[in-house]
């Protein structure tokens, strides 16, 4: 019997110590090889609120606090995408976040940040005691998130410190001394800056079957306005003509691509709400860098502002007149930094024959003054008819003639580099273009540099250096229009209206 006896106290003995032991354990920190992942069967459950709704959520992080609350909307939807009695309801939580309420939230942001509160799970358990807070950062918690969903139920969830070895992050719930370990997925929208919750789109997409109407462009980069708008006059072949700095045609496909590319965009990260004059010079957008505005045949417009970047090509950007400023890379955004030049057309001119009333030419000390007539009647079936007759000192010429030279005169084109004055320069040669119904001309002119090089000036304005080889070619041309001598098609891009016989 008393062996017994003494047998029982050595087992209470033994077990009283691995109890203590199991307890010592349990309640030290956390360590490399304590952290091990497990699989989802072993997960530990904290709260599953999926059959809820988060409807009001704060949110305490480095960045402040701020509060969402959530209100259900609702939209008919049918199949066709049209309302009516097969239509079906859909209904989703729109957020607004207090003390901003007339600021649109991202709804990818929110909808993430309602998803995260509605359920966790943990990887296990790390701490039990409820009194080393400290070592896991949860004395003074990374994130406060208070949750209260649709059943009036209330959830807070405190986020510490990152585990050893990118292995998750230190949790613990309101109510709840445990301290868990949880996957870094299950909480990163618990740390995003607040401001970040805010809608980044800074202009709608652009709708295919609509097209560019108008650009300006202005701002401390640039010496003068830029101005392109659709063209209202027949003078030259083409769909839109700059009007700012110089008139000169427009390359359409370079303003369409431009121009669309200020459409659908989003900014990237939000520096300031709501803001105010002093956001504005805080962020260089008192006076930016570069001011565009596009419309579009459908009335729609978008009017971008934007500082000059920095050494990290990074710029602030806004709607003019908007209430959010982002910081984007430049490399994001194609059109900026975009110049006049960029939009002109390959063709210095290309002057539309069938309007041309006369054409003056000067080359090698002689003048040439050509007419054209345009004549219209009617055919048997009334149909307005046009014969095009083209004259030189009174005596009729071959219009195709004329109409050749001219197209490839369309094909001298300007270099990049642009000399800054032609004075000191030979004017070798030069056509003025006059266009009946319009009260405009046009007039190219080459001039040879003392280094031999050839620059083309359009209106005055130096448009650059250009081929030799091939402006030679079309001087030597200019004696044979009144010749009637058959000329060749030099410029096969066929810019100015060429025919291929006599109108």
């Amino acid at each position: 019997m008393k062996k017994n006896i003494k047998i029982l106290i050595f087992s209470g003995i033994i077990l009283a110590v691995l109890v203590a032991a199991l307890v010592v354990v349990l309640n030290l920190p956390s360590t490399d090889e304590n952290i091990k992942e497990v699989s989802s069967q072993n997960a530990i459950l904290l709260f599953d609120k999926t059959s809820l709704k988060a409807e009001d959520i704060t949110v305490s992080n480095e960045s402040g606090e701020y509060q969402l609350l959530g209100y259900e909307y609702s939209e008919e939807n049918s199949a066709d995408g049209s309302s009516g009695e097969s239509s079906e309801q859909k209904t989703e939580i729109i957020y607004t976040m207090q003390d901003y309420a007339s600021q649109i939230l991202s709804k990818t942001m929110t909808d993430s940040l309602a998803e995260q509160c509605l359920y966790m799970s943990a990887i296990q358990i790390v701490d039990k005691s409820g009194s080393r807070y400290d070592e896991y950062g949860l004395k003074e918690p990374r994130s406060t998130v208070k949750v209260v969903y649709s059943d009036n139920s209330e959830v807070t969830m405190y986020v510490g410190n990152d585990a050893p070895d990118n292995k998750g992050v230190y949790l613990r719930t309101d109510g709840n001394a445990n301290v868990y370990l949880v996957q870094k997925n299950m909480i990163n929208m618990f740390l995003v800056d607040k401001l970040q919750m805010f809608s980044k789109v800074l202009s709608y997409s652009f709708d295919t079957d609509y097209k560019i109407q108008t650009v300006k462009i202005s701002g401390t980069g640039y010496d003068s306005n830029i101005e392109i708008k659709p063209v209202n006059n027949k003078a030259n072949f083409c769909n839109f003509v700059l009007t700012k700095p110089y008139r000169e045609i427009c390359d359409n496909n370079f303003l369409e691509d431009f121009g669309e590319s200020l459409y659908g965009l989003n900014g990237t990260t939000v520096v300031a709400v709501d803001v105010t004059d002093d956001d504005i010079k805080k962020y260089g957008l008192d006076k930016p860098y570069i001011d565009v505005e596009v419309t579009a045949s459908d009335d729609t417009s978008v009017h971008l502002i934007a500082s000059k970047a920095d050494s990290d090509k990074n710029c602030y950007i806004m709607q003019s007149g908007g209430t959010i400023i982002y910081k984007m890379s430049t490399d994001e955004l194609s059109w900026y930094g975009v110049t006049y030049r960029d939009f002109l057309d390959d063709s210095i001119i290309r002057p539309n024959t069938d309007y041309l009333e006369s054409a003056e030419i000067y080359y090698g000390g002689k003048n040439y003054h050509f007419d054209v007539k345009h004549t219209t009647t009617k055919n048997d079936l009334y149909e307005d008819m046009v014969t095009t007759k083209a004259t030189y000192n009174g005596k009729e010429i071959k219009y195709l003639n004329l109409s050749i030279f001219i197209n490839n005169v369309a094909g001298i084109s300007r270099s990049d580099a642009v000399p800054k004055s032609i004075d000191g320069c030979e004017k070798i040669f030069s056509i003025k273009y006059s266009f009946k119904d319009e009260k405009l001309t046009d007039t190219l002119e080459i001039y040879r540099a003392k280094d031999k090089q050839l620059i083309v000036t359009l209106n005055g304005n130096i448009e650059g250096y250009t081929d030799t080889e091939y402006a030679e070619k079309v001087f030597k041309q200019v004696d044979d229009i009144p010749k009637n001598a058959e000329l060749e098609l030099l410029n096969n891009d066929d810019v100015s209206g060429v025919v291929s016989e006599e109108q």
